[in-house]
């Protein structure tokens, strides 16, 4: 496979396991409080942060149906427990759902409010991130520009909201390919980023590493080092030294390498995270702790050590469902790198079963034209 591709799919890669929808606590608009709905939201964005996503959305769903008996279907109120619901429905790999609910609080808006109000900001940028986990970046695209629009009519433009949407918009055209303008838009970020925050901010880390990818995507790879280092300095300084935030940088930098052909470096980096990784082991069952096993047994891979890499993915893989649900797309990337494990170990039936029910996993979620699917498909050729 080509480069291009490869550093395209590795953008993929992160997309679904990194770009998370906004916590159920971080909306941008005012609630009335009213009975106990804002303890049972609280409960919901607990259950959400814990990676408890199946008891998030039972709450959420409760939480929805008495602001709805409360104030009616079309009162502007609900907003944000449709936002709550879809970005639950969102982790979860139920699209259609998630639509539903944005698309609902959005009609919602548009009767009560003003078509430039900022406040309709959020949710075009909730569709656009949807759209985005669907494939449909023209429809995306649209949707994420408006966001912006409006938020630049605000007088303090300069939020780290409007840092958050340029990130989502560049992340999305680069999935269109508008490698250019994803870079520029991602620049712009993590300018907004650094003037509200400061350069010492580990917060920065997220949108350093997005721009270090479609800096990568433009071939302008020492730039893209340059700002992946810089990551890595941050959380050194912000975190312990041998902290799992350093873990995770080093890895995220080996990848880069990696993909930019640079294995003796990339492995080196491997080495030195996969040596913190494996200082939390046993790992345990939490969806975090899942994410960094995940990650100490992609590290093993890199570095040749299969039989380690897969008995991690086996027990990620086993623990998944009951967390993110049969057919979340956290699981089919498991199962995904699990294959492709016990590929290289000669295990081929076990590799093709595996291959097949990641694939059909993001087949039914998001259809057999959609770039991830098309990505693994074509990897494990």
């Amino acid at each position: 496979m080509r480069n291009q591709e490869r550093l395209v799919l590795m953008g993929l890669f992160l997309t679904a396991w990194a770009q998370l929808p906004l916590s159920l606590d971080a909306q941008e608009y005012p609630m009335e409080n009213t009975d106990n709905l804002e303890q049972v939201r609280s409960s919901a964005a607990v259950k959400f942060k814990d990676g408890n996503w199946e008891e998030a959305r039972k709450i959420s769903l409760e939480a929805l149906r008495l602001a709805e008996g409360k104030w009616g279907p079309a009162h502007p109120s609900l907003v944000p427990f449709l936002d709550d619901l879809g970005a639950v429905d969102r982790q979860l790999g139920l699209y259609s759902d998630a639509l539903k609910q944005y698309q609902w609080a959005l009609a919602i808006q548009q009767k009560t409010l003003d078509p430039n109000d900022p406040a309709f900001a959020g949710s075009w940028d909730n569709l656009a991130c949807l759209y985005d986990d669907l494939g449909r970046y023209a429809e995306a695209e649209i949707s994420g520009q408006k966001a912006i629009q409006l938020d630049s009519a605000v007088a303090d433009s300069g939020n780290l909201a409007m840092a958050r949407r340029l990130g989502n918009l560049g992340r999305i055209e680069l999935h269109i390919g508008k490698t250019q303008e994803s870079e520029k838009a991602m620049d712009q970020a993590l300018e907004i980023a650094e003037k509200k925050m400061g350069n010492s901010d580990s917060r920065l880390v997220h949108f350093l590493v997005g721009l270090a990818w479609a800096c990568a995507n433009n071939r302008h790879f020492p730039r893209g080092e340059e700002l992946l280092q810089k990551a890595l300095k941050l959380q050194i300084r912000n975190t312990v030294g041998t902290s799992v935030q350093v873990a995770d940088s080093l890895k995220v930098l080996a990848d880069y390498y990696w993909e930019a052909t640079d294995k003796g470096k990339a492995k080196d980096y491997y080495g030195q995270a996969l040596k913190i990784y494996m200082r939390l082991s046993p790992f345990g069952t939490s969806l975090d702790s899942l994410a960094h096993e995940e990650s100490a047994a992609q590290c093993n891979c890199r570095l040749g050590n299969y039989q380690a890499a897969e008995d991690m993915l086996k027990k990620v893989s086993e623990a998944l469902p009951r967390i993110t649900g049969d057919f979340s797309t956290d699981l089919a990337l498991c199962l995904a790198e699990l294959s492709a494990s016990q590929k290289a170990l000669g295990q081929k039936e076990d590799s093709g079963n595996n291959l097949q029910q990641s694939l059909a996993i993001l087949r039914g979620s998001l259809g057999n034209d959609h770039p991830l699917y098309k990505s693994v498909a074509k990897t494990n050729e």
